[in-house]
């Protein structure tokens, strides 16, 4: 049972991120040091040189030798030594053989978490147009491979405000792609979101789409990709939008098509900028979404994020803004 003054989705939304914060153990990643020594002995070419950085770079930090090797693999193939493409092939396929152990599991596999990584945010921002507050924000995000060519991730938001004790932001999102990634740069996907927001004069909105994508570009600075595919948007309206009541079926159903891009790019070796967006377009309404965010990382496991996100909604329910623009400033901690 939730506590007092709690509501339901609030009350599972913090046991989920409870057991999360708990359950799942910090994931090593490459230091920014060594990325930053690797990418500039890279642009050399020269593979002297870059052994030099290389051995450099093993030797500071001897415990991140695996993904150290993989990261100067992917800058530059040609220029790892033939026992270091060795080494990086046994590794490889002791994971291989590592993941059919543990698909022997069954069910286990799939959500054991100590097998997910992700991120959690904590923080506050400043919104506008359907509710105009200072919010306290939460976000958890989780990914994983299976294999080499599945990729899930799930993200999951929760902004929240009061003013003068009343309730004036309340908002659940929530989605999971899954990719597969059969060609080198083609693949397939499925997307699922859901969103509930007391102040966008829907209950709730769900969506589901299928699609293709592709993968411009993906390398140790930046990434780009696209996608694009049918789907199907359920809306459920409000019974009130303000003081306009709702008669008749508050239930619609359309038939969407889905674009979407992002970017991502390694400015500095601390500091990274990422930009989403995506749009909607359907038979009942239209739907524009950019997401645009800066992390500055602290150390392995910390970093400060500060994002920016603009809304726009076409034939929008009476009472309500097509516009919402929301500013976060936020702590990541990543595991």
């Amino acid at each position: 049972m939730p506590p007092a003054g709690q509501t339901k989705a609030a009350y599972l939304f913090s046991c989920a991120l409870a057991v999360a914060a708990i359950s799942l153990p910090a994931a090593a990643d490459i230091p920014p040091g060594a990325k930053s020594m690797l990418s500039t002995a890279a642009k050399s070419a020269e593979p002297k040189v870059f052994q030099t950085v290389l051995q450099t770079a093993l030797a500071t930090w001897p415990g991140e030798r695996e993904a150290i090797l993989a990261y100067a693999d992917a800058l530059n193939t040609d220029l790892l030594t033939e026992r270091q493409h060795t080494e990086l092939t046994e590794v490889r396929e002791e994971k291989v053989a590592a993941e059919a152990a543990q698909r022997a599991r069954g069910m286990v596999y799939y959500i054991d978490p100590k097998l997910w990584a992700g991120q959690i945010d904590f923080g506050a921002g400043k919104t506008s147009g359907d509710s105009s507050e200072t919010a306290a924000t939460v976000g958890v995000s989780f990914k994983r491979t299976f294999g080499p060519k599945w990729e899930h991730a799930i993200n999951l938001h929760f902004d929240y405000a009061r003013n003068n004790e009343v309730t004036t932001r309340e908002k659940y999102l929530g989605d999971y792609e899954v990719l597969w990634k059969n060609w080198e740069k083609l693949y397939l996907l499925s997307f699922t979101a859901f969103e509930v927001d007391q102040f966008s004069g829907y209950d709730y909105r769900i969506l589901q789409n299928v699609g293709f994508g592709y993968e411009v570009f993906n390398n140790a600075i930046q990434q780009l990709r696209f996608e694009g595919g049918p789907g199907v948007r359920f809306n459920k309206l409000s019974l009130t939008n303000g003081a306009m009541p709702i008669t008749g079926d508050t239930t619609e159903t359309e038939i969407i098509a889905r674009l979407a891009a992002s970017y991502s790019i390694q400015l500095t070796e601390d500091i990274s900028l990422k930009d989403k967006a995506s749009v909607l377009l359907g038979g009942l309404s239209s739907s524009f979404d950019n997401l645009v965010e800066m992390t500055t990382r602290i150390n392995s496991h910390l970093a400060g994020k500060a994002s920016f996100q603009f809304k726009q909604e076409s034939n929008a329910p009476e009472g309500t803004s097509g516009t919402d623009t929301i500013t976060r400033l936020s702590l990541t901690y990543m595991f």
